[in-house]
């Protein structure tokens, strides 16, 4: 909620406060604690917190939308195999969203591996036929 006022720095704060209350909090709230974290630090091009603070997210319960925000932004710093390994990990978790192979298949066609883009972009497809992207 304070992220969304634009108050982001004391977002930062009552987020870190949460994740070090880790014994008296459930495992779904620090996850997604450290997911918000992950976000913030990336919307203020920190990317190394970024990333430290998905893997976190990922150590405390691993969801799938959390690997594909990892995959995102390791994709966006040219860590192409990087990112293939997380978003391989979200398709494991939830192997029927589109998005999800869809992206796999935009790092595959980066790393010139244009067949397995292709099967990529194909199945993202089927799961979700009205994905102009994948087209």
């Amino acid at each position: 909620a304070l992220d969304n006022l634009g108050k982001s720095k004391q977002a930062i704060q009552v987020l870190e406060k949460c994740v070090n209350l880790e014994n008296d909090t459930n495992k779904t709230t620090i996850a997604m604690a450290y997911y918000t974290l992950a976000k913030i630090h990336s919307q203020f091009s920190n990317y190394p917190l970024a990333i430290e603070s998905f893997h976190k997210s990922i150590q405390v319960e691993p969801y799938p939308s959390v690997y594909y925000s990892l995959s995102t932004i390791q994709n966006f710093l040219n860590q192409k195999e990087e990112s293939l390994q997380s978003i391989n990990c979200a398709i494991q978790l939830n192997p029927n969203n589109g998005d999800y192979h869809y992206a796999k298949g935009v790092t595959l066609y980066e790393l010139n591996r244009f067949s397995e883009s292709k099967n990529c972009f194909e199945k993202a497809l089927l799961l979700n036929p009205k994905d102009e992207d994948a087209r």
